[in-house]
């Protein structure tokens, strides 16, 4: 089989550099080609301009499809003998769930420009029959938004490049933690998310540490006790080097039904390179088991989870990480999911 993913990013001259499109299109299409199934990455836009240029595949993975005329006039010629397939990685096509989505959470105001990028989301979904999601409950939410019947979860895994850097990052800092904590939002959709944290904090007693934040998200009122070093963005295969500088890292997430539908990345980029991650267990997330997965349901074990990371924690060894890594294998991953293609041809 040979595969084209289309994603839809603002990144079109370099898509790369989206995290999302990395581990829904990069990471797949290059495990992809090494078992035998030629596969290339493109943004929707180069896809809508110079379609003729891609007739020849045999399956299409529109990753986050949004509807306009010249996308539905385009798919339209290719999809006789093809796999036309929709892939999501977050909620973000039912109007229903509109005051959950992270923008208008933290600001009224985004309610318009979301809801229009819903919309046109949820119309570019509808043409399809065939829907991949990077989550178990994605996946039951586009069943039951789309009355979809063939799909297929194909989880967010770990790229042979991610899982060799983590090792050597963890081999690096393993025997020094510059920092006690460490909380990696990437964007700041994450403030309200990170209140959780403040908040259990604040109520424990605790010496005096050191925390690494590397994002924009808001801190102001965090506990004086806290050193807080901010770090600006890295690059990707640098975030294993600066995560395994921490003893632990923090994924707090607000209890929304968009945030369920979320992936467990957060688990196991930083599980992957020696770290203790301290989560609010969306359900991605809560099918891990793991001695370096400290599940948080609630104020209770956030602040009991808080205080044993500061006073002590056992030695994380490369057994433990192997673990975490044979569960997120991306060959197994991709197996299967070439077995659901061919079971569709």
């Amino acid at each position: 089989m040979k595969i084209l993913f289309i994603t839809n990013t603002t990144r079109n001259k370099r898509p790369y550099f989206d995290p999302s499109v990395r581990y829904r299109c990069f990471n797949f299409a290059e495990e992809l080609t090494r078992l035998g199934h030629p596969s290339y990455v493109i943004s929707k836009m180069n896809f809508e301009i110079n379609y003729e240029s891609f007739l020849d595949f045999d399956v299409y993975i529109f990753h986050r499809p949004s509807y306009n005329e010249l996308f539905s006039e385009k798919i339209d010629k290719i999809y006789s003998n093809k796999l036309l397939i929709a892939d999501f990685d977050d909620y973000n096509f039912d109007i229903s769930c509109l005051l959950d989505m992270p923008p208008v959470r933290r600001d009224i105001s985004q309610m318009n420009s979301v809801m229009r990028a819903m919309s046109n989301t949820y119309e570019g979904a509808k043409c399809f029959d065939l829907f991949t999601a990077s989550t178990k409950p994605l996946l039951e939410n586009i069943n039951r938004v789309f009355h979809m019947k063939n799909g297929k979860v194909l989880h967010n895994v770990a790229a042979r490049a991610l899982t060799g850097l983590s090792r050597m990052a963890f081999q690096e800092s393993r025997e020094k933690k510059k920092y006690t904590l460490g909380y990696f939002p990437g964007t700041n959709s994450h403030d309200l998310d990170y209140k959780i944290f403040q908040k259990n904090i604040s109520k424990i007693d605790f010496r005096k540490f050191k925390m690494l934040v590397c994002g924009p998200v808001n801190i102001e009122g965090l506990d004086d006790r806290i050193e807080i070093v901010r770090h600006d963005l890295v690059d990707f295969y640098e975030l294993p080097f600066l995560m395994a500088q921490c003893k632990a890292v923090i994924a707090p997430l607000e209890n929304t039904i968009f945030n369920k539908s979320k992936s467990g990345i957060k688990f196991f980029e930083a599980a992957l390179c020696g770290c203790y991650v301290l989560a609010t267990p969306i359900p991605d997330i809560d099918r891990f088991e793991s001695k370096l997965l400290l599940k948080c349901r609630n104020d209770f074990e956030w602040q009991e989870n808080i205080e044993s990371i500061i006073d002590n924690m056992d030695e994380i060894t490369e057994e433990d990480i192997k673990k975490v890594a044979d569960d997120v294998d991306i060959t197994i991953e991709t197996n299967e999911f070439i077995n659901w293609l061919t079971m569709l041809k």
